[in-house]
């Protein structure tokens, strides 16, 4: 039974008041600071998952990290980039518009997906800016998408965050989404007919990689992953075969120096670049597992992934 209330949403209720002057009147380039004044205050509340053994696999598959105690301080330091990407939502309610600077790497890879009709995934790894950053930077490359969530989609997963503080989410996302779409656990199938006809029609979809919420109906797919082994849903992998759609996937990265950075990776469902035979969901999944991996580790502090080991 799902939850009505939790502490994590009385967190939320007392911090984004808290945070919005910051976010309508400061200038961006000072909100790092604010986060990493607050970040070991909102460390608790970054997940709603248990993180008492996520240190320990971290640092058994993050190379170059000292043991748990690094990666402990990684997760604190997460905690203060979801502290700016709240930041970054709020700002997104203040009238007028905000126009972050983005590098966007892969411009050419977009414009070729969209103007060889077969529709495209955008395969959207859980880097903490992506909710906002990646929206706007496809906007910008004149991609409009539907946006594939869970039903708990946003900020909490109770009753009253569903009803009252995922709004903080929705208008901000709605901006750059052409419709959302929105899985039905008691029927997941349903989703992947939508989309499925929206590729089909030359369209364009938001997929966010993750581990399989639906184990009962698709089975994670394990794959080497940094010094170790992760496990990803093979669902955009999937759908990008049965559909010949572009499966892009895509990183985003808010840079030290203070400005975004928006990666778009080679198209995972290309067959001209197997050379030893099609491509299968292990090998796509095997792929996009390589292409994230890098940027994984060198940012570790921006990837929401963690929580899902």
């Amino acid at each position: 039974m799902k939850r009505i209330f939790s502490a994590r949403d009385a967190a939320l209720m007392i911090g984004l008041p808290l945070l919005l002057p910051a976010a309508w009147t400061w200038p961006r380039r000072a909100w790092p600071r604010l986060a990493h004044a607050l970040e070991g205050s909102a460390r608790r509340f970054v997940s709603n998952n248990r993180t008492d053994r996520i240190p320990t696999r971290m640092a058994e598959i993050l190379p170059d990290i000292d043991g748990p105690g690094a990666a402990d301080a990684i997760l604190t330091e997460l905690a203060g980039e979801q502290l700016v990407m709240l930041m970054e939502m709020l700002r997104y309610h203040r009238p007028g518009r905000w126009d972050p600077i983005i590098e966007i790497e892969g411009r050419e890879r977009v414009a070729q997906a969209l103007d060889n009709g077969r529709g495209a995934i955008f395969w959207i790894s859980p880097f903490v800016h992506m909710d906002i950053i990646a929206k706007v930077a496809l906007k910008r490359c004149g991609v409009e998408f539907v946006h594939l969530m869970r039903a708990t989609h946003g900020l909490s997963e109770t009753a009253f965050g569903e009803a009252v503080l995922n709004r903080v989410m929705r208008k901000p996302e709605e901006a750059f989404t052409l419709r959302r779409e929105v899985i039905d656990p008691k029927n997941a199938g349903l989703a992947a007919l939508h989309l499925t006809r929206a590729l089909k029609n030359g369209g364009n979809v938001w997929i966010t990689a993750a581990r399989s919420m639906h184990r009962n109906r698709a089975k994670p797919l394990r794959v080497p992953f940094l010094n170790g082994k992760f496990n990803f849903a093979p669902g955009a992998a999937a759908l990008a075969l049965r559909t010949e759609a572009n499966l892009l996937p895509v990183v985003t990265l808010r840079e030290r120096k203070g400005t975004y950075r928006v990666v778009v990776g080679p198209n995972l469902n290309d067959p001209a670049t197997y050379k030893d035979g099609e491509p299968t969901p292990r090998r796509i999944v095997h792929r996009y597992a390589k292409f994230v991996s890098g940027y994984v580790a060198e940012y570790p502090e921006q990837w929401r992934g963690w929580f899902q080991l």
